[in-house]
């Protein structure tokens, strides 16, 4: 997928899981804040191959925000008509241990946290054909 949103969409509109490796540094940090979109790949092989996530030039950086109280954000930014516009897409999300629970307007997905350290927020989805990986950074 070239865009993160994409993988969004998913979360809320197809039933996705998935996979934890990390346990315990995902179930060690604060989910809440800001989450800037770093990388994006799949795994071939049983091989993570990742690029860097390819943002809107000449806009601010798409990013995710969980903030407390449950409220999901995600802020992504496109050049319509030659001006950077930001879009939102909103729900809600709650937390059990690795188990993140996305809820929005197309309904509710249990996704499972890779890795979630105080820096590093990394998710693996599997779309049914391939596994894919997004990795962001906290700002």
């Amino acid at each position: 997928m070239k865009r993160f949103k994409k993988v969004v969409v998913l979360f809320l509109a197809v039933s996705v899981s998935l996979v934890s490796c990390e346990g315990d540094d995902a179930s060690t940090a604060a989910l809440e804040g800001k989450w800037q979109f770093s990388k994006e790949g799949t795994i071939v092989a049983g091989q993570e191959v990742l690029e860097d996530y390819m943002h809107t030039e000449g806009c601010t950086k798409d990013f995710l925000e969980f903030k407390s109280g449950g409220i999901f954000i995600d802020h992504y930014f496109e050049m319509p008509e030659a001006m950077c516009t930001e879009y939102l897409d909103t729900g809600t999300w709650t937390r059990n241990g690795n188990q993140l629970t996305i809820s929005g307007e197309e309904g509710s997905q249990i996704v499972t946290i890779v890795e979630l350290t105080n820096t590093t927020f990394k998710i693996k989805v599997d779309d049914g054909d391939e596994m894919n990986l997004v990795v962001l950074t906290r700002i």
